[in-house]
């Protein structure tokens, strides 16, 4: 299992456990019918701070941030004494400015790219059940009052019963 989305559910299931107090996998908390109960397990989480899609760029921005203070300072002890630290600052920091606005970028196209297929997804299912859901009318089967005239004509007479010739 990738190492971010375990991270992403520990952090998911400390926080049930907080708020509920008791594990989340008993069958009091999945079967229960306590409105906090049914509240937390129907909420949704993908735009929130720790979510699949802002937490997984924040932590990309964070992972790179980290990476480039480790990478300065890897440099800093092995040319230390041979470069002067403001030499190797001046010779990285552009490169990581330059690197980081990359990355920024790229979540903020990631994010919309999600975005614009939520949008997409909902609009279709909106779209499909206006057009499907709705109730269709039949067109009716009544005739035209003068067709109806024809089949009701109360001047015909009645049939008679037959008469018997023998009586």
């Amino acid at each position: 299992m990738n190492s971010s989305i375990k991270y992403f559910l520990d952090l998911e299931m400390e926080d049930l456990r907080s708020q509920t107090k008791s594990d989340p996998f008993t069958t009091k908390f999945i079967f229960g019918h306590l409105d906090e109960y049914t509240r937390l397990r129907n909420r949704t989480f993908p735009w929130g701070p720790n979510g699949p899609i802002v937490g997984t760029c924040r932590g990309a921005i964070q992972r790179f941030d980290n990476s480039a203070e480790t990478t300065a300072k890897v440099l800093q002890l092995a040319y230390g004494r041979i470069l002067l630290s403001s030499e190797i600052k001046e010779n990285i920091e552009p490169i990581n400015i330059e690197n980081r606005k990359y990355l920024v970028r790229q979540c903020w196209r990631y994010a919309l790219y999600w975005l614009l297929i939520a949008v997409l997804l909902i609009g279709g299912f909106g779209l499909g059940y206006s057009n499907i859901g709705r109730v269709q009318t039949v067109p009716s089967q009544v005739a035209s009052p003068a067709k109806q005239a024809v089949h009701t004509d109360a001047a015909q007479p009645a049939p008679t019963r037959p008469v018997s010739k023998g009586r």
